[in-house]
């Protein structure tokens, strides 16, 4: 239910579109700043994997650019950083709440073991959307940070719509002769 929760508020309240129409095509496709559904594989990630004895909390910051989540704990072994940005998929995985990931798993919060980083990495493929990137890139910095970047194009679009607003915004300067009347009518 939680899940739910905050999947719902991503949808209502971060998440938006463009729908794209091409000139040379029938078909229209959407752009999405963020796709849902990587949004939903790293939270559940960070609730997943978070280490529940430190008093340290999960994260998730909305900025205009990009999205961050942050666990403050790293991966555990074998899985590194170095792995979540190189590969999609970690079959040989340890938790460290396995009552959890059953519990999420029975709830259908989860589909497989292992997959939410490959689920979020095609979501952000599908939508055309810059890599995502995993940090810190040393070996003693005690936190785990995956950033998603807004779709480029949807930023584009994004900064053209607002340039267009803010010329409607300006006053019509009229001109300052007088209109003159047609006398040959």
């Amino acid at each position: 239910m939680k899940e739910y929760l905050v999947s719902t508020n991503a949808k209502e309240a971060i998440q938006a579109s463009y729908t794209i129409r091409d000139a040379d095509k029938i078909e229209h496709r959407i752009v999405y700043n963020w796709p849902l559904a990587a949004f939903e594989e790293l939270a559940t990630n960070c609730i997943l994997h978070k280490r529940y004895e430190s008093p340290n909390y999960i994260g998730i910051y909305v900025y205009s650019d990009r999205i961050t989540f942050v666990n403050h704990n790293r991966p555990m072994p074998p899985v590194t950083i170095e792995a979540m940005n190189s590969q999609s998929s970690f079959d040989n995985r340890k938790y460290l709440n396995p009552e959890l990931k059953d519990m999420f798993f029975a709830l259908n919060l989860i589909e497989s073991y292992g997959s939410g980083i490959r689920r979020a990495k095609e979501a952000l493929k599908s939508n055309r959307s810059p890599k995502m990137e995993f940090l810190p890139n040393n070996d003693y910095d005690d936190y785990t940070m995956a950033v998603i970047y807004i779709n480029e194009e949807f930023a584009e679009i994004s900064k053209d719509e607002k340039k267009i607003i803010e010329s409607d915004k300006k006053p019509i300067k009229a001109d300052k002769k007088p209109i003159k009347a047609d006398k040959s009518r």
